[in-house]
């Protein structure tokens, strides 16, 4: 392909070498239809390295390229210059005022119902079925024909085609596109080849071929020449004649179409419907599923052949399962590819890379990226003991990463850094925190987390990926490169919309560096000292979370007592951690005891079994020493606004402090959280788990909180458990005259002019209107089989006409029906009852309707 074009452009670069979609040109014709030749051919190839071989062969359009050379019609050579002419000269046409719309109708129904006196303009590109045909034409009549579908045919399928071009269709006979076809084709005769050698399989141009051009059986007297090809290009497509061809000769059990997206797959089915045979259809490859295991999976349904299956495992690379450690890549297999690939195991080059300091247990390791910034790296297990704690972590019954966490690993990375032994900053502030995405967690996948800081700029960033993710642009299947890192991300929307090694972004910020203690200025200072509401039933709180959809387990349960008033929390916190082994690593708490601190503000929330997650904190302060071995630790919670009364659809904004409390030191301020913003979950809500429990569980167990809205249960309680009598007055009538209004209203009241200005605005559009329907209906009329019941109604019909000025067509008709709706909406049902009437006309006047049934029998005009 290469080579016929010059060098203009390279076949795999626009299959596999655009970084994204935007640089892509498979969309356009004369990328698309050789992208979608080798791709074909490629799995056609594939097929047969498994011994599998077609009995039949039919093709559509574009793949009657690939059909001919692998039925043994056309050389390779010859196969690639049709397909190269034929989308280089249709490319012509791409952007030059055609487009394609698909309809769920008949052949006969299209022709009669949308395309009479529209024909030079549009016609039918394609029939798949008998219930699906393509139109293809002018653009501004297709969107018309699109709306006119949308409004008299409301239920009937129609898609725009995405490509911008009208094939099949009186647009092709433009830019001399047949003249350069036949004559760049002239020389290819199209016959059945004698040369086995130039045969892309002989067993597969053993196979019976169908074509789509002329709707049958190509025989080998048939040849599939310059003129074929044109008439492939010109011609409709005529696949339902070709599939009733296949019935009626071949009957296969079985459809594999060779494709990027199965598209004929429903086609196939509706050919089938009026018959007792229905064939398996299975595709070979689907857009954004996995290639291989949708491949597969049609291999298992197509055959339980060993003969198949045995070659099937002789053409597969399979590795033994054993130790990570022992296995070692094969190269690329294609000879093409030549980009470099670096195949290291992960021991190697956390070996390599690795700074000799103590591993954080969340942060992991540092890996060597550009000087401007710092990443680390950790692979996070919870089936590991040291993270199995995170199962407690349960939001809505998925095991989320705590929030917290993230601002324990950048602490952690921040004194790897700039930390030393004779630093003297006192506190740590982190800025702008966004929580952009939970991170979801679970024990069938392990996440690698990584955190990076940009030092320039005093930027952070966390985000994970799948460890299975390939990462980096090499290819390689286990091991991990050195360069298998992103460098950096200073835009965080690009780094969430990054996807092409599967990273997600999690938690960004910005880092402040003064060095100076942070005064506590939050709105905790004017806390009233007074409380409301208190309890130390531990239980009951946690059991009013877990309706909320907070399923916490024992690790992160650190809640010894509460009390507040409606906006403001005080709880005290136990922090015992001794059972934790590497408590010692953590710069500020453990997780367990940090997302602790959060569940007492949580409480006050209103709603009984809606859920709040932590979106954003304007400002983190950590105070550097903090001393892990505090026994009594309390925390403090304001929002800024009245709670209590406020929708459940809105975000909170509030300050929490936490203090230690010891007997040696009083109210030490550990850490501030300022403007600590929660919002609403969307999407599952945690009504789940409210199921499991009665309505005076719920009660019970919210009883000592405040805000909590009863009002719901209370509703409901009343509903299902009390009784309440209804008294109902319903008026005799004895007579019908009672429903009628008196004399003297009637003698009084007025016509409202106002209200029928419709009727006195519409009357010359609804004459125009009718005069088009007559002359319709008068249009090639024997005038000699007209009953005489109806003689008046043609002569009306003749007087009608004689209003119109221009020449009348079932499309322009329809056009002015639809302009009628839309200017008269009032007025929709005596237009319905117009155009049902109008429309028959002709044939109330042949004898072949009769006039009452055409109301009767419609369900319009009931």
């Amino acid at each position: 392909m290469t080579k016929i074009n010059n060098g203009e452009w390279r076949l795999l670069e626009e299959l596999i070498g655009k970084t994204s979609e935007d640089e892509s040109r498979i969309n356009d014709t004369n990328i698309a239809q050789p992208a979608l030749f080798a791709i074909q051919v490629g799995l056609a190839a594939l097929l047969v390295s498994w011994n599998i071989y077609p009995s039949t062969i039919v093709s559509h359009s574009a793949g009657d390229q690939a059909a001919a050379f692998v039925a043994g019609r056309l050389t390779l050579q010859e196969a690639v210059r049709v397909v190269y002419h034929r989308s280089r000269l249709q490319n012509r046409n791409t952007r030059q005022g055609g487009r394609m719309l698909a309809v769920s109708m008949s052949e006969e129904e299209v022709q009669n119902k949308l395309l009479k006196g529209i024909e030079h303009l549009v016609c039918i590109a394609v029939i798949n079925s008998p219930r699906s045909v393509t139109l293809s034409g002018d653009e501004k009549v297709i969107d018309e024909l699109q709306q006119t579908l949308s409004t008299f045919y409301p239920n009937v399928f129609k898609a725009r085609l995405r490509i911008e071009n009208a094939f099949h269709s009186y647009q092709m006979d433009r830019f001399d596109i047949e003249k350069e076809m036949l004559s760049s084709l002239q020389d290819i005769q199209g016959l059945p080849l004698k040369d086995s050698q130039l045969m892309f399989n002989l067993k597969c141009a053993e196979a019976n071929l169908y074509s789509s051009v002329t709707g049958n059986k190509l025989s080998d007297q048939i040849p599939v020449d310059a003129h074929y090809w044109w008439s492939n290009v010109r011609q409709c497509v005529r696949f339902h004649d070709a599939m009733a061809s296949i019935q009626q000769h071949d009957a296969p059990s079985v459809f594999l179409e060779l494709s990027p997206h199965p598209i004929l797959a429903t086609s196939i089915r509706e050919c089938y419907q009026s018959t007792n045979n229905q064939p398996l259809i299975l595709p070979t490859l689907k857009r954004k599923e996995n290639e291989q295991i949708t491949l597969l999976t049609s291999l298992a349904q197509l055959t339980t052949s060993s003969h198949v299956w045995q070659q099937y495992f002789q053409t597969r690379d399979i590795l033994p399962i054993i130790d990570n450690e022992q296995l070692f890549d094969n190269f690329p297999l294609y000879a093409f590819d030549l980009s470099s690939c670096w195949y290291e195991s992960k021991d190697s080059v956390i070996t390599c890379l690795a700074n000799r300091i103590p591993i954080h247990p969340l942060l992991g390791v540092r890996q060597r990226t550009g000087q401007t910034s710092a990443t680390w790296k950790s692979l996070i297990n919870i089936n590991l003991p040291q993270y199995a704690y995170l199962k407690d972590h349960r939001i809505q019954g998925a095991v989320l990463f705590p929030v917290v966490a993230y601002l324990e690993l950048v602490t952690a990375a921040y004194h790897q850094l700039f930390l030393s032994s004779d630093n003297k900053q006192s506190s740590l502030v982190l800025k702008e925190i966004k929580f952009v995405k939970a991170l979801s967690l679970n024990e069938h996948e392990l996440k690698e987390v990584f955190t990076q800081i940009l030092i320039p700029v005093r930027q952070w960033f966390v985000y994970s990926r799948p460890w299975t993710s390939a990462g980096s642009d090499n290819m390689h299947s286990s091991g991990m490169a050195s360069v298998d890192v992103v460098d950096s991300f200073i835009d965080p929307e690009t780094l969430n919309q990054y996807s092409l090694r599967e990273f997600t972004l999690h938690a960004h910020g910005h880092i402040e560096m003064d060095g100076v203690r942070q005064k506590l200025i939050t709105s905790l200072s004017t806390c009233p000292t007074y409380n409301v509401w208190s309890t130390t039933d531990v239980n009951s709180v946690y059991t009013h979370l877990s309706t909320r959809g907070y399923q916490y387990g024992p690790s992160f349960r650190n809640i010894r007592s509460l009390c507040g008033t409606t906006s403001t929390v005080t709880a005290q916190i136990d922090s015992n951690l001794d059972p934790i082994i590497d408590l010692s690593c953590y710069h500020l708490l453990h997780p367990t005891v940090l997302d602790t601190f959060l569940h007492p503000s949580l409480l006050l929330l209103p709603g009984v079994d809606t859920t709040f997650l932590p979106v954003s904190i304007h400002k983190f302060v950590a105070m550097i020493q903090v001393n892990t071995s505090h026994s009594n630790i309390e925390a403090c919670g304001k929002y800024h606004d009245v709670v209590c009364g406020l929708s459940q659809e809105r975000t909170y904004t509030g300050d929490l402090l936490v203090l230690s409390s010891d007997d040696t030191t009083i109210n030490e301020p550990m850490f501030i959280f300022e403007g600590l913003v929660t919002q609403q979950v969307q999407g599952t809500q945690s009504g789940r788990w409210t199921l499991e429990k009665s309505i005076f569980d719920k009660l019970n167990a919210a009883v000592d909180l405040p805000n909590v809205d009863r009002c719901e249960q209370l509703d409901t309680i009343m509903k299902d458990y009390c009784m309440e009598r209804i008294w109902m007055d319903s008026p005799i009538i004895t007579s019908i005259v009672d429903l009628l209004p008196s004399l003297n209203q009637i003698r009084h009241d007025r016509i409202n002019v106002v209200s029928n200005q419709d009727l006195t605005d519409s009357v010359e559009s609804f004459n125009e209107l009718a005069a088009c329907y007559a002359q319709l209906s008068i249009k090639d009329l024997d005038r000699n089989l007209v009953h005489s019941q109806y003689c008046a109604l043609l002569n009306a019909c003749n007087s009608l006409v004689t209003i119109l000025h221009e020449r009348i067509t079932l499309y322009s008709t329809q056009l002015h029906l639809r302009q009628l709706f839309d200017h008269f909406p009032r007025l929709k049902s005596l237009l319905t009852l117009l155009d049902t009437y109008g429309s028959r006309l002709k044939d109330v006047f042949a004898g072949q309707q009769n006039s009452l049934d055409v109301f009767l029998d419609s369900n319009e005009t009931e």
